[in-house]
């Protein structure tokens, strides 16, 4: 994960007000669910912040699986197992992730898991947009320490994440474009050796 970006947690900080319920989160959240079982797939590409850098990249969700494209490295993820792939040295982890480790690469995990895991309560937020302020119940057992994901009010869909783990790091990740509904085949979210064939493969599982 990449480091807090400070001015940007501490500026969402000031927006926080108290008095919506989890009730409420909760509400939104039903509703972007249902929007993300209709869509069936998503495709988004996204700006993502860290310690004043950019960097640009493509995720491609379908069900539980997952694959994300980034400069420094693209992540496959099929449900069970993920493979991760750093190209400055052409390397493959391949492991079986539980839903915490899952979060720090894939923002959208944090959605799925707030039920039991997270409490969620509305923000202050800009017309046409909902955002929710997720920290775990348990906080010394979970990954993700805080959460904070901004929701169109239109689509249900979520525009703007900033996702705090272990040692205050936070990424902020825009969503610039998304597109939903278009299908995929099962090989996209699996590690292809024939496609870099110089790569090392360490099997961590």
């Amino acid at each position: 994960m990449n480091r807090l970006l400070t001015a940007i947690l501490t500026f969402i900080l000031s927006a926080l007000v108290a008095t919506a319920t989890e009730t409420d989160a909760a509400s939104v959240l039903d509703k972007m669910s249902k929007a993300f079982q209709k869509a069936g797939t998503l495709s988004a590409s996204y700006t993502m912040s860290s310690d004043g850098h950019k960097s640009s990249g493509e995720m491609i969700l379908s069900g539980d699986r997952f694959r994300l494209t980034s400069p420094q490295m693209t992540i496959w993820y099929d449900g069970k197992t993920q493979w991760t792939y750093n190209s400055d040295i052409r390397e493959v982890n391949i492991t079986e992730p539980t839903a915490e480790e899952l979060a720090e690469t894939n923002p959208f995990v944090i959605i799925s898991m707030f039920r039991n895991k997270y409490n969620a309560r509305l923000m202050k937020s800009a017309p046409g947009s909902y955002r929710i302020d997720f920290t775990p119940r348990n906080n010394a057992d979970m990954t993700v320490k805080r959460a904070i994901v901004t929701i169109s009010s239109t689509t249900f869909m979520p525009t703007d994440m900033a996702v705090t783990v272990d040692g205050d790091q936070t990424v902020a990740v825009h969503i610039d474009s998304l597109v939903q509904g278009k299908n995929y085949p099962a090989n996209t979210f699996v590690f292809n050796k024939k496609s870099y064939p110089k790569a090392e493969i360490v099997d961590l599982r």
